[in-house]
C-alpha cells in the first residue's frame, strides 16, 4: 500500500510540474519571482547575528589671524557576538524555517492556480453539455406547444395548459441565456490563469487518498506546522534577548593635526571580549506573550486538523451523492429505452406519432447528458480535494 501511495504520489508530482507550464507567463514570473525573493528574506534572516564593520572620518579646520589648525580623524569598529544563549543558533534556525515555510505557501499557491484552472475548464465543458441539454429540452418544449396549439384550435385543451406550457418554454429559454453567460465569464476567468483554450486542457485523473494520507500531505497543515515551528523560535529568541551576551570588539583609529607647520599624528587601537547581562523589567510579560504566542499555534493547528477531517469527510459524501445520482439516471434511462422501444412499435403502427418518437429519443439523451455531467461534478469534487494537498 505504501509503495503505491510513493509511485501515485509521483506520479502526481510530475503531472501537476508539468502542468505549471499551462499557467501564464506572468504568473509564472510572479511565482518565480516570490520564490528569489524569499530565498533572500531567508538568507538575510540567518545571518541576522553577524555584526559588522562601522567606519567613519571627520575634518575640520580652523582659519585665525594669528593661527591655522586642523583635524583629521579616521576609525574603524568592530563589533560581533559570539555567544546569546543559543540566541545565534535559533536566528539561524529561524532564517531556514522562513524560507522552507515561504516555499511551502508557494506551492500551495501555485497548486492553487493549477488547480483553479482544472475547475474551471471542467466547468465550462459541463456547461457546453447543458447546453447540449438545454436545446433537446427546448425542442420537445416546442413539440409540446405545437401539439397543444393544435388541440387548442380543435377545442380539445383549455387556454391554461398552452399558457403554461408558453411559460415554461420562456423559463428553459432564459435558463439558457443564463448558462451562456455563465460561460462567458468562466472563460474570461480563465484567460486570467492561462493562454490555452479550455479544451486543450487535460485534466489528470486522481484517486481519492485515505483520510490518512490527505491530512498529512495537507498544505494547511503543513503551513501551520512551519508557523508553529516559526513562532517556537520566536519564544526561544525572546528568552535569549534577556540572557548573558558574549561579543568580540576591535577599533582602529587614526588621527591627524596640522598646527601652523607643524604636524602631529596619532594611531591607536582595542580589542576585547565584552559581557552583557541584560536586566529586562518587562522580561517577563514579553516572555509570556511568546509563549501563550505558541501555544495559541499548537491550539489552531488542532481546530486546522478537524476543519480538514470535515472537509475530507463533506467531499467523500458528495461523491456518494453523485454516484447515487448516477444510478438514478441509468435506471432512468433504462425505463426511457423501454417506453422508446414501446413508442416506436406504435408509431410504425400509426398509434403514435413522429413527435412521439422524437420526444422520447430527447429524453433518452437529456439523461445521458446528466450522466455525462454528474461524471465532470465528480471530476470537480475531486480537483476540489487534491487542491489543498501536497504532490
Amino acid at each position: 500500500m505504501r509503495k503505491f501511495s510513493f509511485f501515485l504520489s509521483l506520479a502526481l508530482s510530475t503531472q501537476v510540474l508539468g502542468d505549471s507550464n499551462l499557467l501564464k507567463d506572468t504568473k509564472r514570473d510572479f511565482l518565480e519571482k516570490s520564490r528569489q525573493e524569499a530565498e533572500s528574506i531567508g538568507d538575510t534572516l540567518k545571518n541576522n547575528w553577524l555584526g559588522g564593520i562601522d567606519l567613519s572620518g571627520s575634518y575640520n579646520k580652523l582659519e585665525s589671524d594669528t593661527r591655522s589648525e586642523e583635524y583629521q580623524s579616521y576609525s574603524a569598529t568592530f563589533s560581533q557576538d559570539i555567544f546569546r544563549s543559543g540566541g545565534i543558533w535559533w536566528q539561524i534556525k529561524k532564517g531556514k524555517v522562513y524560507k522552507s515555510l515561504s516555499m511551502t505557501k508557494l506551492d500551495a499557491s501555485e497548486k492553487d492556480m493549477i488547480f483553479s484552472l482544472y475547475s474551471i475548464s471542467l466547468s465550462i465543458k459541463k456547461l457546453d453539455i447543458e447546453l447540449k441539454k438545454m436545446a433537446l429540452l427546448i425542442e420537445n418544449q416546442n413539440i409540446l406547444i405545437k401539439n397543444q396549439k393544435e388541440s387548442y384550435e380543435s377545442g380539445l385543451l383549455g387556454i391554461k395548459d398552452l399558457d403554461e406550457s408558453i411559460i415554461e418554454l420562456n423559463t428553459l429559454k432564459n435558463q439558457k441565456e443564463g448558462i451562456i453567460q455563465t460561460r462567458i465569464d468562466l472563460i474570461a476567468n480563465l484567460k486570467n490563469l492561462t493562454d490555452f483554450q479550455y479544451s486543450e486542457i487535460d485534466v489528470p485523473s486522481f484517486q481519492i487518498p485515505t483520510m490518512g494520507d490527505f491530512l498529512e500531505k495537507s498544505y494547511e497543515l503543513e503551513i501551520q506546522k512551519g508557523e508553529i515551528e516559526n513562532i517556537r523560535l520566536e519564544k526561544n529568541l525572546a528568552y535569549a534577548q534577556f540572557l548573558p551576551r558574549v561579543s568580540l570588539y576591535g577599533k582602529y583609529n587614526r588621527s591627524e593635526s596640522f598646527f601652523s607647520k607643524l604636524q602631529g599624528q596619532e594611531e591607536s587601537y582595542s580589542y576585547g571580549i565584552q559581557l552583557n547581562i541584560p536586566i529586562g523589567f518587562n522580561a517577563k510579560g514579553a516572555i509570556e506573550s511568546a509563549q501563550l504566542s505558541y501555544l495559541r499555534s499548537k491550539s489552531e493547528l488542532n481546530d486546522k486538523r478537524e476543519n480538514e477531517k470535515t472537509k475530507y469527510e463533506k467531499i467523500v459524501s458528495k461523491l456518494e451523492s453523485i454516484k447515487r445520482r448516477q444510478q438514478n439516471s441509468e435506471e432512468l434511462i433504462e425505463s426511457y429505452l423501454s417506453v422508446q422501444k414501446i413508442t416506436e412499435d406504435y408509431f410504425k403502427s400509426n398509434l403514435r406519432t413522429a413527435d412521439d418518437v422524437k420526444i422520447i429519443k430527447n429524453r433518452v439523451q437529456i439523461s445521458r447528458h446528466d450522466l455525462e455531467i454528474y461524471e465532470i461534478d465528480k471530476q470537480v469534487v475531486i480537483v476540489e480535494l487534491y487542491r489543498g494537498i501536497k504532490n
